[in-house]
């Protein structure tokens, strides 16, 4: 495709020029795949933390504070902030509603993404889906008991669809659309109105992949490093990290393990057949590291019986080099780090539905 366009642009150029400059865009553009075989031997056992909280779907530390983000089915309120150091209940508040303080199906802002420009660890942000709104809260007011946003944002029409939105600019965003994406994931220009989809990797397989399902078989996790200006996406049903440059140009493929091509075109109950491998179901960004939530089973395994999986843990650098692995001690379906103190806090569900969070200690 990128030769294809090449040549439009140089078509006034005589033809063996065209030809030669073809062969050596063919050479420069083709990423760089590299295939790691880490080590899951260590195995880290979780400290099981007092909060009693039901169905947590996301949490996050902020300073002294772990945030965690409620499944409504489960509770009356969607925000519960606990202290770190005695795991207390400080504040918890956002019922479903209509009001500015209410939420309709929230959500945390992946790491590292600010609209507007607002990068404090005393500001958090919450995309509220069904009220296409993104809202802004300053961490003091809201331990004092100041519900309201510090700022509101709508969502502009055009990311009204989209997941894992990242602002890497005031006017520039980042992200995917696992129900009707046209490609991996998208740049959106605030200013030009302008939505450019970026190619699926590897390219689709159209005899065992259903083309409805694409956009679904292609779900990916975002994260994105201001100061490197990259991009870094994690494949659901793949085990394979893709890191990208500030043009969105892929520059390099990891390969966690043996490749894997795995059969969609099974017939199925599920939306993705439930003999196909999940694996990357969580990505947290840093400055520095690239902390990757790797579950390696398959869907009925994860569904009939979560017990038996060991969730896997990815560290790398943003050049992609491997910086360590582990294994958990359960199943964990979401995760955060605090870097600061080399911890990791994971959600393990029961099978009633409720939420425990565990406590682990790591090391680079």
């Amino acid at each position: 495709m990128k030769i294809r366009r090449l040549y439009k642009i140089r078509t006034g150029i005589k033809g063996f020029l065209i030809i030669s400059m073809i062969v050596i865009v063919s050479c420069t553009l083709q990423p760089e795949e590299r295939i790691l075989q880490p080590s899951f031997d260590k195995i880290l056992h979780g400290e099981l933390l007092n909060i009693k909280a039901d169905c947590i779907n996301q949490l996050r530390i902020y300073d002294t504070v772990l945030l965690c983000v409620m499944n409504e089915r489960c509770s009356e309120k969607a925000i519960h902030l606990y202290s770190l150091n005695s795991l207390e209940l400080l504040v918890e508040f956002g019922r479903k509603g209509n009001g500015p303080e209410e939420f309709n199906l929230p959500m945390l802002m992946p790491s590292g993404s600010y609209p507007d420009g607002v990068s404090d660890s005393l500001f958090f942000w919450i995309q509220d889906i069904n009220h296409k709104r993104l809202k802004l809260f300053r961490l003091p007011d809201v331990l004092k008991g100041n519900y309201l946003p510090f700022k509101t944002l709508f969502i502009e029409p055009a990311l009204l669809d989209g997941y894992d939105l990242n602002f890497i600019s005031k006017n520039k965003v980042i992200g995917e659309d696992h129900q009707m994406g046209k490609g991996l994931f998208f740049t959106y220009d605030l200013e030009s109105e302008d939505k450019i989809w970026i190619d699926y990797f590897p390219e689709p397989q159209y005899t065992f992949m259903p083309k409805k399902k694409i956009p679904l078989i292609y779900a990916v996790r975002i994260g994105y490093n201001k100061a490197l200006q990259s991009t870094v996406i994690a494949y659901r049903f793949f085990n394979r990290l893709g890191f990208y440059d500030k043009s969105n140009r892929l520059i390099s493929n990891i390969v966690i393990g043996d490749p894997v091509t795995q059969d969609f075109s099974q017939k199925s109950l599920y939306f993705v057949p439930e003999n196909v491998k999940t694996y990357f179901f969580g990505l947290y960004v840093m400055p520095k590291y690239i902390y990757a939530l790797m579950h390696d089973a398959t869907q009925q395994q994860t569904i009939e019986n979560p017990d038996s999986v060991k969730t896997k843990v990815v560290i790398l650098d943003w050049d992609g080099k491997l910086i360590s692995a582990f294994r958990l001690d359960r199943f964990i379906i979401s995760f955060t780090i605090d870097e600061k103190n080399q911890c990791l806090y994971g959600v393990s569900n029961t099978k009633d539905g409720f939420s425990k969070v565990y406590k682990y200690k790591y090391s680079l």
